[in-house]
């Protein structure tokens, strides 16, 4: 969870300074073990929380 936090904040905007003040980490090498993955060719990728808000949406308009 800290791992996806940190990457939806940085693909979001969020400077990678706060994100480390936010994950509570002193150094900024901590802070890049969480934000390595990220890249331009990982931010087309839908996270699965994007799936469960689309399916609550679908379900609420069938009722």
């Amino acid at each position: 969870m800290r791992h996806c936090f940190a990457c939806h904040a940085l693909e979001d905007g969020v400077s990678h300074t706060f994100i480390q003040q936010l994950l509570g980490h002193r150094s900024p090498n901590s802070t890049d073990v969480y934000l390595q993955m990220t890249s331009k060719a990982l931010m087309g990728i839908r996270s699965p929380f994007d799936t469960f808000e689309k399916k609550d949406g679908e379900g609420s308009r069938d009722e």
